[in-house]
């Protein structure tokens, strides 16, 4: 792969990255003021819906714009994505419950530690959907 295409593949996976860290974060804090919780059960709990819907998101949007035109789309597929998304999950609740232990729950400590738990998953979901997703269709 030429470094060209890589780092176009970058900035396209950087412009939905913002786009979804949007969706994540405007679903959480939404979430957590609904329901006046900061918890660590609350917050794991919404933190996982916030992080679906995002990553959701980033499935449509990477498949169509930052890594078209490599595979079908197929159930298969889908199932891989949600593998990955499942990991992530896993990575950027663990990043913030490690985070946010033993700390007085705020909004500003909560979304600082999902600020770093967003950095882990990001590094994790993008190799996993690059694998996944600029696999080249067979004709």
């Amino acid at each position: 792969m030429r470094v060209d295409k890589l780092k176009a593949q970058l900035v396209r996976f950087g412009v939905v990255g913002v786009i979804n860290t949007s969706i994540d974060f405007g679903i959480l804090n939404f979430l957590l003021l609904l329901s006046g919780r900061t918890d660590n059960e609350g917050l794991l709990l919404f933190n996982g819906v916030a992080f679906l819907c995002a990553n959701l998101n980033s499935y449509f949007a990477n498949r169509t714009w930052t890594f078209a035109g490599y595979t079908n789309a197929s159930l298969a597929e889908f199932g891989s994505f949600l593998c990955i998304a499942f990991f992530g999950l896993l990575f950027n609740s663990f990043v913030l419950w490690l985070l946010t232990s033993g700390l007085p729950p705020s909004f500003l400590t909560i979304n600082l530690a999902k600020a770093g738990a967003t950095g882990v998953s990001m590094i994790w979901n993008f190799c996993g959907y690059r694998l996944l997703l600029t696999r080249q269709v067979a004709t």
